[in-house]
């Protein structure tokens, strides 16, 4: 079976861990790259001996982390939502008022459609930086290939593959508790992997 970047890192930190701890030197550490595609030098990378090594001192989410982690985001994005819909409805009343007669049932539906898509705005850019405010707290991260923050681009796929984790009574997110990495369906999907920091 293949190993995936974030295993072979953990493997190669070990590796240096105990190369150093015996005085026999460094040994030499490749980079990874996925066939077909060369890794981006900007980008954080999986080099072991990189004192920037963005997987050291992490672990893959426990389960449970997971859970609380979402948990605490959907009370945060629920509260915005709510005093979202509360503010545009209080607003509706003076349109009604001042506006042309049939200006409110125009701008209107807009406001609250806008309001409505909160959620879907909130979440892309949770998965594009790779951190939620759950995740500040929970000490979670969602990393790409290479342990960097996902991306715009990944972070809207992540965010779309959520709803085939969602529909079948949530089986996408409880696949993460079986799943080696703990990854649900939208982290395999987007490939992204969740993290959480030790220290």
């Amino acid at each position: 079976m293949s190993r995936s970047p974030l295993e072979r890192a953990f493997e190669k930190r070990e590796e240096l861990e105990a190369a150093i701890k015996a005085g026999v030197g460094t040994p030499s550490i490749d980079r990874y790259e996925p066939p077909g595609r060369t890794a981006d030098r900007s980008r954080l990378s999986f080099l072991a001996a990189s004192e920037a090594n963005p997987v050291r001192g992490e672990r893959f989410a426990p389960f449970g982390a997971r859970v609380v982690g979402v948990a605490l985001d959907l009370v945060a994005i629920a509260v915005v939502w709510f005093l979202g819909f509360a503010g545009t409805a209080a607003a509706a009343v003076p349109l009604y008022m001042v506006l042309p007669e049939s200006s409110p049932t125009v701008v209107a539906p807009i406001l609250f459609a806008f309001v409505g898509s909160i959620p879907f705005w909130a979440l892309w850019v949770f998965n594009a930086q790779g951190w939620s405010p759950a995740g500040k707290v929970t000490n979670l991260r969602s990393v790409d290939e290479f342990g960097a923050a996902p991306g715009a681009r990944a972070g809207l796929i992540r965010t779309i593959a959520l709803l085939p984790s969602v529909l079948p009574i949530g089986l996408g997110f409880w696949a993460a508790a079986w799943h080696r990495e703990g990854q649900t369906w939208h982290d395999r999907i987007a490939r992204t992997r969740v993290i959480q920091l030790l220290r």
